[in-house]
């Protein structure tokens, strides 16, 4: 039987400092995740082996951490406000007005892909 670790930690905005209730945390494959809590904490119990971690919430940058999980360990990361880079692909700012719908049915794909894991 192989034996999980839990790795936890907090989120928070790294330009406020405010920690960041619901962001997703989980693994690059789907297998594994988690959402914080209402103080920014979060906990997901892995197996013993190497996994990329995102971190991820609506407005900001999506961080990817590489981990090595080998016992119990905590990670605290804080998140940077996504950029205009779509405006500046497009040229023009009604293309910011497309990435709200398009942020909400995202997150709204990767709570439902956790919960079918679930």
């Amino acid at each position: 039987v192989a034996q999980n670790f839990n790795v936890s930690g907090t989120v928070k905005d790294g330009a406020t400092g405010e920690t960041m209730i619901s962001a997703m945390i989980y693994t690059e494959d789907g297998n594994y995740g988690a959402a914080t809590n209402a103080y920014g904490y979060y906990s997901i119990e892995l197996p013993k082996g190497s996994y990329t971690l995102l971190f991820n919430y609506s407005g900001f940058a999506t961080l990817s951490k590489t981990i090595i999980v080998e016992g119990n360990m905590k990670l605290n990361v804080e998140l940077a406000a996504e950029t205009e880079e779509i405006d500046e692909k497009l040229g023009n700012k009604a293309s910011s007005q497309l990435t709200i719908p398009f942020k909400l049915a995202w997150n709204t794909m990767l709570v439902n892909k956790l919960i079918e894991k679930f």
